[in-house]
């Protein structure tokens, strides 16, 4: 099985959103976003992004699909229709199951929103978490619960400040248990 990721941005008290949106504008971590899920070790492969409804419906029409990336939208609802020929997953597990079906894919992330993150994180199968920590809190309706005590920090990036908001990049790392 491949392992999972997961990438999301949080202010100090684990807020993801407000009303559907992010609730800050820090260009630079929509760069690592992209970079982050984006960028492959072989030129061939894609990577796989896998996001709830409302995630989705958040990214501009323009935006969408996430161009370069193979986009899966989770859904209860079997009648929701994604454009551009978007596969649609009932759950979890079965975005899952299609990302990994799916021909040349390299990794697979899950980017939100909360009902996902909050899934992923009991899954054994998730190996690293990208978090940028946003200082402050800032109005937030979703929030990112806490990590397993299986994770561990592994990278720490220097703080950046942009539109007077002080974040950081940082890599968490599930460790495996010892027997």
């Amino acid at each position: 099985m491949k392992p999972l990721e997961l990438i999301v941005a949080r202010d100090s008290e684990g807020g993801i959103g407000a009303g559907g949106d992010l609730a800050w504008h820090l260009p630079g971590d929509l760069k690592f976003f992209q970079d982050t899920t984006r960028i492959t070790r072989q030129t061939e492969f894609r990577n796989a992004v896998i996001m709830g409804r409302k995630t989705w419906e958040s990214i501009p029409p323009r935006y969408r699909p996430l161009s370069g990336r193979f986009n899966i939208v989770v859904s209860r609802n079997t009648d929701y229709v994604t454009e551009n020929g978007v596969p649609l997953a009932n759950s979890l597990e079965q975005a899952v199951s299609v990302a990994i079906a799916a021909e040349g894919i390299e990794r697979i992330f899950i980017v939100g929103g909360g009902t996902l993150y909050k899934e992923v994180l009991e899954r054994e199968d998730l190996q690293t978490a990208w978090i940028t920590e946003v200082d402050g809190t800032h109005g937030c309706d979703t929030f990112f619960p806490s990590l397993p005590e299986r994770f561990s920090e592994s990278f720490r990036g220097e703080d950046r400040v942009e539109n007077g908001t002080t974040y950081r990049f940082v890599r968490y790392d599930a460790q495996s248990s010892v027997i």
